[in-house]
């Protein structure tokens, strides 16, 4: 038995899933599960020597799967990995979707439609139709699909109707629609759950028509460094990676059967962790900035863009959840790591790539410096910096060479 398994072991045998949830602690109080740090870094230790392009993804991942846990939550939350074939997008969801379709937390669906909510299929009656809905399958669960660009490819009006459904659905008030073969039907009930998907970059008509409809999805973008001629052959003498990825996603089955026996959903408020004053004002920055972000090239003139109250729940959510995973009750910089990587995720792309370089040359430099950094042509870094100026996120001095510079507000942010 290795040393983490025999972690895992004894904390399953100390735990029980019926534990009540811990009181709200003091706001010096930093640990609310400390059963949870050797199981946390035994784990990063092994996603670390396997396969360390998956670490923070995965911890992604999990946070999403935590927030879970809260019991004040009513509100879906969902996060999307983007990136190119065979960038290992889909990697932390292999580790983590169960062996079989539905389990107590999990719900497995590779591919579904959106009129798969709430069936209206004319040769069903009402009692099948019930069997075949997925949305109450979903309520307190986890979603796992790891492919999903069908559903953000497609015409215009295909791509209308989708968003539309899923807008609703993941409000968390269920969803309730009319056809000609069944009436009315649906769920008109509290369903709340978690979403983890996988997907290819998505296009400027998919980006557009989610801002038009209100966005409830956030992206976390996967780009790792493209092997060369010798790392390739490196590989070809390794054989088959399926061993190590067998190990990985045992560790994380057992990670995740030890804290939900710590942690089970529903069980613990939000109120029970610590945001201090720079926290909350990181939070609102992330927020800020990340609705700024997605509102699409096309439209950007007309500014504005959605309102932001919902989106900072999702993150402050979100930022709980890494937290909690931790097994730690206070906000820290490796949460708003997380939520700083989620919020410039979430942006059209080569705007995201822009300011991921302006961040990290520590808000101030030239087009030539941020086109080297962001691997983007001189020409695109300067349309992309004009969109963030009209955005009133930078500001940007043309000369010989364009000078960008974060303002002032935002500057606190810089080496995310």
């Amino acid at each position: 038995m290795s040393e983490f398994d025999e972690i895992i072991s004894v904390v399953i045998e100390e735990q029980s899933y019926d534990s009540a949830p811990p009181a709200r602690p003091e706001a010096t109080a930093t640990i609310i599960c400390p059963e949870s740090e050797p199981l946390v870094s035994g784990l990063k230790r092994l996603i670390s020597k396997e396969f360390p392009e998956a670490l923070s993804s995965l911890w992604a991942a999990l946070a999403v799967i935590a927030v879970g846990c809260l019991s004040d939550n009513a509100q879906p939350t969902a996060l999307i990995f983007v990136g190119e074939s065979g960038a290992g997008k889909s990697m932390a969801l292999d580790f983590i979707r169960p062996v079989s379709r539905e389990t107590d937390y999990f719900y497995r669906s590779d591919k579904f439609t959106t009129a798969a909510f709430v069936s209206h299929k004319a040769d069903l009656d009402e009692h099948k139709l019930r069997e075949v809905d997925l949305l109450p399958k979903l309520k307190g669960r986890t979603l796992i699909t790891s492919e999903l660009a069908p559903l953000f490819r497609g015409k215009r009006d295909e791509l209308m109707e989708r968003f539309a459904i899923l807008t609703t659905v993941l409000d968390g008030r269920g969803f309730v629609s009319d056809s000609g073969a069944h009436g009315r039907r649906g769920y008109d009930e509290a369903i709340n759950f978690q979403w983890l998907g996988a997907t290819t970059p998505l296009s400027p008509e998919a980006i557009d028509v989610m801002a038009q409809l209100g966005p409830r999805l956030l992206f976390f973008s996967i780009e790792r460094p493209r092997p060369g001629t010798e790392r390739l052959m490196a590989l070809a003498t390794t054989g088959d990676n399926e061993q190590r990825k067998l190990r990985c996603r045992a560790a994380v089955q057992d990670f995740l059967q030890a804290f939900f026996s710590m942690c089970p959903p529903n069980s613990i408020a939000s109120g029970a962790f610590a945001l201090c004053e720079e926290v909350r004002r990181r939070l609102a920055l992330w927020t800020r900035l990340l609705v700024s972000m997605r509102i699409p090239s096309a439209r950007i003139q007309e500014m504005g863009g959605e309102y932001p109250e919902r989106t900072l729940f999702m993150l402050r959510n979100l930022a709980i959840g890494n937290a909690l995973v931790h097994g730690r009750s206070d906000i820290n910089a490796d949460d708003l790591e997380l939520i700083g990587d989620v919020a410039l995720s979430s942006g059209v792309s080569g705007r995201q790539r822009v300011l991921r370089a302006l961040l990290r040359l520590r808000g101030v430099a030239n087009t030539a410096q941020l086109a080297a950094q962001a691997s983007l042509s001189d020409p695109t870094v300067a349309k992309y910096a004009k969109e963030l100026e009209v955005l009133r996120v930078v500001k940007a001095r043309s000369g010989y060479s364009t000078n960008v510079e974060l303002i002032d507000e935002y500057k606190v942010l810089c080496g995310a």
